[in-house]
């Protein structure tokens, strides 16, 4: 299992809701680091965002990250994602895959 960052905006004139991912064939999820008030820190998948008009949202670790299971084994440079939109067609995007060895 391995985590996927980026940062993501909306150019165009209408909220967007995003209410998933697909990144086949790994197994993606979004998900959001938060702290407790307990405080420890606990990650929650995020079954569903929106994105305003003309707002970025950033992806980074401790925060909204996208989780990724099965890239054992997996050969390409890069993988290929939807982040699918509510009521609109998906939107590609695509990882640079970095092997940390």
């Amino acid at each position: 299992m391995t985590s996927g960052y980026m940062s993501i905006r909306n150019n165009t004139d209408a909220v967007l809701q995003v209410s998933g991912i697909d990144c086949s064939p790994i197994r993606a999820e979004v998900h959001e680091t938060k702290m407790t008030l307990e405080g420890t820190m606990k990650m929650e998948k995020i079954v569903s965002f929106f994105l305003n008009p003309g707002t970025s949202t950033i992806f980074t670790p401790g925060g909204k990250h996208v989780m990724l299971w099965g890239l054992d084994g997996y050969e390409e440079k890069q993988l290929n994602c939807n982040f699918l939109i509510s009521n609109q067609a998906p939107i590609k995007f695509a990882f640079s895959i970095k092997y940390r060895g």
